[in-house]
């Protein structure tokens, strides 16, 4: 929910959305886990899967559970 002159309104800017706008409940600005916001559409998109956090539909930035980024070293200890 977004606060516009001193009432809260619904974001309204896609499923995944979120965070809208302060000036605009159909605009949004973040998204939810395992979205990314398209810059060409202002939609939320979906990750590739197996990715969890994404900055864009080829750039993962943390994996789903049971995936692993390739060339990145993990501690298992």
């Amino acid at each position: 929910y977004n606060i516009i002159f001193s009432t809260c309104v619904k974001c309204d800017a896609g499923p995944n959305c979120e965070t809208c706008s302060s000036t605009s409940i159909t605009t949004c600005v973040s998204c939810l886990r395992g979205y990314y916001l398209d810059v060409s559409t202002v939609l939320c998109s979906s990750c590739a899967i197996g990715c969890s956090m994404c900055n864009d539909n080829t750039t993962c930035i943390q994996c789903s559970d049971g995936y692993i980024l390739p060339g990145i070293t993990t501690d298992s200890t």
